[in-house]
């Protein structure tokens, strides 16, 4: 269920739907799921789920050019998603209980490593920068003034890290 309503919040912040403020809250369901320390596999299993259904709706798309390549593609990456969620689920429960300042770094630090990943997908593939989550705020000039300094990963690295604040917030 967690996995099922992130894939919903994260497509419907991507053009076309366009409902940018599903952005901010995302991911927070399995970031409230990861707090419940789940199995590898279980998680494993979730992710990669999670990340394919959501890149397969995100890209659908790429069908008119080739639906093997799109289904494909979306499974690639669900992989890379899935090794995001992998360094959450092993940092996330650690920090859920330490100072404030403790968890603020991590979630800069998983934020982070968000942002790199989305930055390797530019290498990937010949470059594959397609549908960042920093793609859904186009709309809003109020949140891309960031990106004045820190060009769309930044917007990223604010989307991510707000998910993680809502999370902890909700999970107190």
């Amino acid at each position: 269920l967690a996995g099922l309503c992130t894939t919903l919040f994260w497509v419907l912040s991507i053009p076309p739907f366009e409902f940018a403020e599903a952005a901010y809250i995302a991911f927070v369901p399995l970031l409230l799921w990861l707090y419940t320390r789940p199995g590898r596999g279980l998680c494993a299993l979730v992710a990669v789920g999670t990340g394919w259904l959501a890149w397969l709706a995100i890209l659908i798309w790429l069908r008119h050019v080739t639906l093997f390549g799109t289904v494909a593609l979306s499974g690639i990456l669900a992989g890379i998603f899935a090794v995001w969620l992998f360094l959450v689920r092993w940092i996330l429960p650690r920090v859920a209980d330490r100072s404030f300042v403790v968890r603020a770094v991590a979630f800069a630090g998983l934020a982070g490593a968000w942002v790199v990943l989305e930055w390797v997908l530019t290498w990937f593939f010949w470059g594959f920068p397609w549908a960042p989550i920093s793609l859904s705020q186009w709309e809003r000039p109020v949140v891309l003034q960031i990106a004045a300094w820190t060009g769309a990963y930044g917007v990223s690295f604010l989307l991510i890290y707000f998910n993680f604040c809502i999370a902890q917030t909700l999970r107190n």
